[in-house]
């Protein structure tokens, strides 16, 4: 009998070992994660839910949520993301200009592809 308990002691001490590394691991994957997606926001993700006041909309429950609104979480840019975001949109802008540019040039020279008109 005195063996079984101390089989079942060093099982029970083995299985909290394992459980306290598990516990661990989970912490430090927890806290990786909200580095990555919650610090790192500039503006998080809510839900507003509005209140309604007439009985008949929510089965009897004037305190239910009828609709709700959820905002757009913003990611907080890094310096090199800025940079590059602000290269892709004066790339943009140039491309936007030439194809204006070229639309006023064809309806000034009678040319009307719709497709091209249309880009």
């Amino acid at each position: 009998e005195k063996a079984f308990r101390d089989a079942t002691r060093d099982e029970i001490a083995a299985i909290q070992t394992q459980t306290e590394d598990q516990n661990e691991e989970n912490d430090m994957v927890s806290t990786r994660i909200r580095q990555l997606c919650w610090d790192t926001m500039k503006v998080h993700q809510c839900q507003l839910n509005t209140i309604s006041t007439k009985n008949d909309d929510n089965c009897g429950d004037s305190n239910s949520p009828v609709a709700f609104v959820r905002n757009m979480p913003i990611k907080e840019l890094s310096q090199k993301e800025r940079r590059q975001w602000e290269l892709y949109k004066r790339l943009r802008l140039g491309e936007i200009k030439d194809i204006r540019r070229k639309r006023n040039k064809a309806s000034h020279s009678g040319v009307s592809w719709h497709s091209f008109l249309d880009e």
